[in-house]
Parts: structure tokens; C-alpha cells; sequence
């Protein structure tokens, strides 16, 4: 698995800001990052069985701390394609 981001010069993203390029090359790193997944074998419903510690009750939703960080996160959020209208993308299906 890989992490992979990109850049791009969208007037609408950046909510009418311009992105200054003398500061490119533009570079990120992440630290402590660890990946915990499943690959289904047939089907995205093999990845739902109880053996999976993501599955646990625990994680069925946020706590109130954990919630007021991700809403502390989410104001800063610009465009989310998944509310955006564009039909079949499978992980805006997830969570509807």
C-alpha cells in the first residue's frame, strides 16, 4: 500500500486564493503513519468479518473527544467530492 497526493491550481479549491509557487517544490511526510486494512478476496463484505479489530463495537463510532477533533479538522475543508454529486465512487457509498 501507498500514499500518494497531488497539487493542483484550482481557483475553486483554494477559495480564491492563489498558490504561491515560488515555495515548490511543494513536499509532505508523515510520521507515525500505520496502515491496517483488509484485501476481499470477492467481495468488500469479506473485510466486515469480527476478526478485524476496526469491526469492534469500540469502533462503531466516535467517542466526544474524538468527534470534536474530527469537526476541529472538517472546518477546514474545502470540497468533498462524495457530497459534490458524482455517482460511484464505492467509499462515498460506505458511510450512506
Amino acid at each position: 500500500m501507498k500514499i500518494q497526493a497531488s497539487l493542483w491550481n484550482a481557483e475553486w479549491a483554494t477559495r480564491d486564493a492563489d498558490i504561491d509557487w515560488r515555495y515548490a517544490p511543494f513536499k509532505a511526510h508523515y510520521q507515525g503513519f500505520d496502515v491496517n486494512g483488509c484485501t476481499p478476496q470477492n467481495s468488500i463484505k469479506d473485510c466486515y468479518g469480527h476478526g478485524y479489530w476496526w469491526n469492534s463495537r469500540k469502533h462503531w463510532e466516535l467517542d466526544s473527544n474524538e468527534r470534536q477533533k474530527y469537526e476541529d479538522i472538517r472546518r477546514f475543508l474545502v470540497y468533498d467530492y462524495c457530497s459534490a454529486g458524482f455517482p460511484g465512487k464505492p467509499e462515498c457509498d460506505l458511510n450512506g
